[in-house]
C-alpha cells in the first residue's frame, strides 16, 4: 500500500511538475506545421503560410494549448506579407482525436502594405466593403493585430477584432477623389470600422478628424463621423468636387476652414442614399465678377463683389439642403454686413438675405432715389425659385430711416420679364428733396391703380424725353393701368393736380393712353395715344410749355408759351408736328453764333438781354429709328424769322440750312407786293440788312456754322410768312 501511494505521488508530482514546466515555460516543435498549413489551405486556397518553430504553453483550466510562432510569412495570390508573429489557441480534445481545431487566432504584422493587408483581410471576412478599399488604396504602409475566435469547424466567428495603424497612405475614389498623406488607427469589430486620428490631404488641403464609423446591418452600410480641415487656401481643384462653376468666381488666396459632420447609407448595389450632413465653414473672401444687373443700383461698382469672413452653415437632411452664411460684402470701396440663407426642397429654393449699407453709393434711377451719404439703408429680399417655373419674391424692402420703398410677390419668368406683382408701396424723399407717396395695387387680373398723394415725376419726364429706339422687354403680359394721382411735380418748380387717367400697354408698349391734369392756375395739360391696327397717334397739349422745353440743356431762358404736339407712327415710322406759340427764348448757343456771323448784333444783344420772343414755331419732322429728318421748322417773331430743314443722326451727325431774316426785311419785302403788301403791312417800310442763308454741320459737340447773305428770299419762304400773318 505504501509502495501504491508513493507511486501516486510521484506521478501526480511529474504530472503537476509537467503541468507547470509546460504552463510557464512550454515547449517548441514543428509537428504541427503541416496540419496548420493545411488547415488554413481548406479554409482558402489563396493562402499558404511558412511556419518556424512553433511555442506551445499549456492551459489546463480551459485544457487547451497556446501555440505561438515568430516571424511567419503569409503568401496570399504570390503576395507576401511578414508577422510579427501568430497566437492560437488549440483544444486538447482535437489533438487527442488527432485533428486539430483552434479556437482562437491572433496575430500581428510588421510595417506591409496596406493594400496586401485588405486583400487578405477581405478573404478572410468576405466583407464587400473592404473591395472598394482594395480598389482604391494605391499606397501606404500599415501594422495590424487580429483576433479571431474560431467555431469547432474552424470557421470565423462574427466577433473577431482587428486593429490596423496607417501611415503615409493614398487613396483615390473614381475620377477627381484623390486622398494622400491618410494617417489612422483602425478597429474593425462587430460588423463595425471604426476610425480614429484621421488626418489626410486632398486637393492641397489638410483635413483630420477624430471619429469616423462604417458600421453593417444585413445588406447596408451606414457610414457617420466627422472630418474638419485646418486653414488653407481654396482650389478650384476642390470646388470641381462640389460641380461648382468657376466662371465668375475669384478664390484668389481665400483661406477657409471647416467643421462636417455627416452619415448616409451604402446599399448592396453600392448607392449612396439617406445623404445627411453639417457643415461650419469659415471662409476669409471670395470675389464675384460684377454683375451687370446690379449697376443700375451701384453706380460705383467695382470689377469685383468681395465677400470677406464669411461664416456658412450647410445642413442637409431628408433630402432638404439648408444654407445659412453671414459676413461682410463689398460693392465698391467700403465693406458692408450681409446675411443670407436659402432652404432647398426637391426643386423649390426659398431664400431670405439682409444687406445694411452705410458708406456704400446706392441708387434706384427709375425713382429717382439716392441714398444720403450718412445714413443707413437696409435691404431685405425674400422669395423662392423653381428651376421649372418663377422667381417670386414675395418681398423686397429698402428702408432709409423715413424712407420706405416696398414690393410684395413680383414675379419673374424665365426670361426674366415680369409676369405680375400683389403691391408698391412707395413713401420716400427723391434726390430733389421732394417726397413721393405712392400706392400700386393689383386689382384684376393684368389690371393694376396706381394712387398717390404726391409723386415727383421730374426724372421720370426726362427719360422719356430722351432719345431710346431701344424696346425694353420688361412685362410678359398686356397691362391695363389707372392712374389717379393728387399732385404731380413735373419739374423743380412747376406743380400738377389731379393727374387722372388710363394706360394700356401690348407688348411693352403703350398702345392706348388718356390722361390729364391741371397747373396751379388752372391751366390744362392732356396726353393721349390711340392705336388702330398697325397706326399709332400720339398728342400732347399743355398750356405751359416751358416745363418740357426747358429740359434740353441747348436751350436757357425759355419763357411762356404753350405747346401742341401731334405724332403719327406707321410700321415704326413716325411724322410729327410740334407747335409753340407766344414765346421767349434768351439763349441758344447754335442762334448766337448765327446771328454774330450774319452782323445782326442788335438781334444778338436781345437774344442774351431780355431775349427774343417769338410769336409761333412749328416743327415737322420724321423719325425713324436713329434718324430724325426735319423737313421743315419755322419760327416768327417781332425780331426775327427762321425757315430750317436738314437731319440729325443721333449722338453722330447733325446737318441743317435754312434761312434767317430780321423782321425789318420781311416787311420791306412783304411791303412791296401789290395791294397785298399794303393791307398787310401798310406803306411804311423800315429799312434794314438783307438776310442770310446759313449751314450747320459736325457732330453734336463740334458743329460747323456758315453763313452767306442774301438779297431776294426764296418764295417758299414768303409763303410761310404769309401763312402765318393771315392766321394771326
Amino acid at each position: 500500500m505504501k509502495n501504491f501511494l508513493k507511486y501516486i505521488s510521484i506521478t501526480l508530482s511529474v504530472l503537476i511538475l509537467s503541468i507547470l514546466y509546460l504552463s510557464i515555460f512550454g515547449l517548441e516543435t514543428e509537428k504541427f506545421n503541416n496540419q496548420i498549413k493545411n488547415k488554413i489551405y481548406q479554409s482558402n486556397k489563396d493562402l499558404d503560410i511558412e511556419l518556424k518553430k512553433i511555442r506551445l504553453t499549456l492551459n489546463p483550466l480551459n485544457f487547451q494549448i497556446n501555440a505561438k510562432t515568430i516571424g511567419p510569412r503569409i503568401f496570399f495570390k504570390k503576395k507576401q506579407i511578414q508577422l510579427e508573429y501568430i497566437k492560437t489557441e488549440i483544444s486538447l480534445n482535437s489533438i487527442l482525436k488527432n485533428k486539430i481545431v483552434s479556437s482562437k487566432l491572433e496575430f500581428s504584422t510588421r510595417s506591409i502594405m496596406l493594400k496586401d493587408l485588405i486583400s487578405i483581410f477581405r478573404s478572410l471576412t468576405g466583407k464587400p466593403e473592404l473591395f472598394l478599399l482594395e480598389k482604391s488604396i494605391k499606397n501606404g504602409q500599415v501594422i495590424a493585430n487580429v483576433k479571431l475566435n474560431l467555431d469547432e469547424h474552424g470557421k470565423i466567428k462574427k466577433d473577431y477584432k482587428i486593429t490596423v495603424d496607417l501611415k503615409e497612405g493614398k487613396i483615390k475614389f473614381l475620377k477627381d477623389y484623390n486622398f494622400e498623406n491618410i494617417n489612422f488607427y483602425l478597429k474593425i469589430y462587430d460588423n463595425t470600422i471604426d476610425f480614429k486620428n484621421i488626418n489626410f490631404r486632398s486637393n492641397k488641403i489638410n483635413f483630420f478628424s477624430n471619429d469616423l464609423k462604417i458600421i453593417q446591418s444585413k445588406d447596408t452600410f451606414f457610414v457617420k463621423g466627422y472630418i474638419n480641415n485646418e486653414e488653407a487656401i481654396l482650389n478650384n481643384d476642390l470646388l470641381k468636387l462640389f460641380n461648382i462653376d468657376t466662371k465668375n468666381l475669384n478664390f484668389l488666396n481665400t483661406n477657409f476652414n471647416s467643421q462636417n459632420k455627416f452619415s448616409f447609407i451604402i446599399d448592396k448595389r453600392f448607392t449612396i442614399k439617406d445623404y445627411k450632413i453639417n457643415s461650419k465653414i469659415k471662409l476669409s473672401q471670395l470675389s464675384f465678377k460684377e454683375q451687370e444687373f446690379l449697376k443700375p443700383f451701384f453706380p460705383k461698382l467695382s470689377k469685383l463683389i468681395i465677400f470677406k469672413n464669411q461664416k456658412i452653415e450647410i445642413d442637409y437632411k431628408n433630402k432638404i439642403l439648408g444654407f445659412k452664411s453671414s459676413g461682410k460684402i463689398k460693392f465698391e470701396k467700403e465693406f458692408e454686413d450681409i446675411d443670407f440663407s436659402l432652404i432647398k426642397i426637391n426643386d423649390k429654393f426659398d431664400f431670405d438675405t439682409q444687406i445694411n449699407l452705410n458708406k456704400t453709393v446706392f441708387n434706384i434711377d427709375f425713382l429717382n432715389f439716392k441714398k444720403k451719404k450718412q445714413s443707413k439703408v437696409q435691404i431685405k429680399i425674400s422669395g423662392d425659385y423653381n428651376e421649372n417655373s418663377n422667381l417670386n419674391l414675395k418681398n423686397i424692402s429698402i428702408t432709409e430711416k423715413d424712407n420706405k420703398i416696398i414690393l410684395h410677390n413680383l414675379l419673374i419668368d424665365k426670361t426674366n420679364q415680369i409676369k405680375e406683382f400683389r403691391k408698391i408701396d412707395l413713401d420716400y424723399f427723391d434726390s430733389e428733396g421732394k417726397r413721393n407717396i405712392i400706392l400700386v395695387n393689383k386689382i384684376n387680373k393684368n389690371e393694376y391703380q396706381v394712387k398717390g398723394q404726391t409723386f415727383n415725376a421730374n426724372s421720370l419726364i426726362s427719360n422719356l424725353l430722351k432719345d431710346n429706339d431701344k424696346k425694353i422687354k420688361i412685362f410678359k403680359n398686356d397691362l391695363k393701368i389707372k392712374i389717379n394721382l393728387n399732385q404731380v411735380f413735373i419739374d423743380s418748380e412747376n406743380l400738377i393736380n389731379d393727374l387722372n387717367g388710363l394706360l394700356e400697354l401690348k407688348n411693352n408698349e403703350i398702345v392706348e393712353a388718356e390722361i390729364s391734369a391741371f397747373f396751379m392756375d388752372k391751366n390744362s395739360l392732356k396726353f393721349t395715344i390711340r392705336s388702330n391696327q398697325n397706326k399709332k397717334i400720339t398728342k400732347f397739349v399743355s398750356s405751359k410749355a416751358k416745363p418740357f422745353v426747358k429740359r434740353y440743356k441747348f436751350i436757357k431762358g425759355f419763357e411762356e408759351g404753350n405747346l401742341n404736339f401731334s405724332s403719327s407712327k406707321i410700321d415704326g415710322i413716325s411724322n410729327s408736328l410740334l407747335i409753340i406759340d407766344n414765346f421767349k427764348i434768351q439763349e441758344i448757343p447754335v442762334l448766337a453764333k448765327l446771328l454774330s456771323l450774319a452782323s445782326l448784333q442788335g438781334i444778338a444783344d436781345l437774344l442774351t438781354g431780355e431775349g427774343i420772343r417769338f410769336s409761333d414755331f412749328e416743327m415737322k419732322f420724321t423719325n425713324n429709328k436713329k434718324l430724325m429728318t426735319i423737313n421743315e421748322l419755322y419760327a416768327i417773331g417781332p425780331s426775327i424769322s427762321i425757315l430750317m430743314e436738314g437731319y440729325v443722326q443721333s449722338n453722330e451727325l447733325i446737318s441743317l440750312r435754312g434761312t434767317l431774316v430780321p423782321a425789318s426785311t420781311i416787311n420791306r419785302t412783304i411791303a412791296s407786293i401789290p395791294v397785298i403788301g399794303n393791307l398787310l403791312i401798310g406803306k411804311k417800310v423800315g429799312e434794314g440788312v438783307f438776310g442770310v442763308s446759313f449751314k450747320i454741320k459736325g457732330p453734336p459737340k463740334n458743329l460747323e456754322t456758315s453763313v452767306n447773305p442774301i438779297k431776294t428770299l426764296t418764295p417758299r419762304f414768303i409763303t410761310r410768312t404769309l401763312e402765318k400773318i393771315k392766321k394771326n
